[in-house]
C-alpha cells in the first residue's frame, strides 16, 4: 500500500495507526512496572497518553519475559464498521504497518480499536473468542466459519481477483 516516499500514503498510515492507539486503554501501575522492567527503564516516568512515539524499541527478549508481557487485541474495521480482522500483539505500530503494507484487506482499513491485556496468553484466548463470536472477515487462523465472508466482501468490493489469492494465504 505504502509507496517509499509517498508522503501521502505514508500520512494516511500514520493516520490509521494515531486512531488505532488512541483507543487504547491506559496501562494500570503493575503493567507499567513489568513493562519497565522488560524495556530495562529504571526511572520513574511521569504518566502520559500512548501515542504513536511511545512505542518502546524491539530488543531481544526472552520467552519467559512475553508470556506475562501486557498484549494488545487489536480489531479493524472498514469505514462501515465492518470487522475486517481481529490479532494480538505487543506492538501496535509495527503490527498495523505490517498490516497496511501486506494485508489484502489494507484497502479497506479505515479504524480499530484495542484492548490491552495482562499477558499474551490471556489475550490469543481472547482473540479465539473474538474471532468465533464477532466473525471477522479476513482471519483465518481459530475460524470456526467457512471462507464465506471474505468471499462475498471481496466480490462486493469488485476485487474477486482477490479471492484466489486470499484462499491461497496460509492461515
Amino acid at each position: 500500500m505504502s509507496k517509499p516516499g509517498c508522503a501521502r500514503c505514508e500520512m494516511r498510515e500514520n493516520e490509521i495507526i494515531r486512531r488505532t492507539v488512541k483507543s487504547a486503554p491506559r496501562l494500570t501501575v503493575e503493567q507499567k512496572v513489568k513493562l519497565r522492567g522488560l524495556f530495562g527503564v529504571e526511572e520513574e516516568v511521569e504518566p502520559r497518553p500512548l501515542a504513536v512515539t511511545d512505542t518502546p524499541a524491539i530488543t531481544p527478549i526472552t520467552l519467559t519475559k512475553v508470556v506475562d508481557t501486557p498484549t494488545f487485541l487489536y480489531w479493524h474495521y472498514d469505514i462501515s464498521d465492518v470487522l475486517l480482522y481481529v490479532g494480538v500483539t505487543f506492538d501496535i505500530r509495527i503490527r498495523s504497518k505490517e498490516h497496511l503494507r501486506t494485508a489484502i484487506w489494507r484497502e479497506w482499513m479505515a479504524t480499530g480499536k484495542l484492548d490491552l491485556f495482562p499477558s499474551r496468553e490471556i489475550a490469543e484466548e481472547a482473540e479465539l473468542k473474538a474471532i468465533n463470536e464477532n466473525r471477522p472477515v479476513f482471519n483465518k487462523a481459530g475460524r470456526l466459519y467457512g471462507p464465506e465472508s471474505a468471499i462475498e466482501y471481496l466480490v462486493a468490493k469488485g476485487r474477486a481477483d482477490l479471492v484466489p489469492v486470499w484462499l491461497k494465504q496460509p492461515a
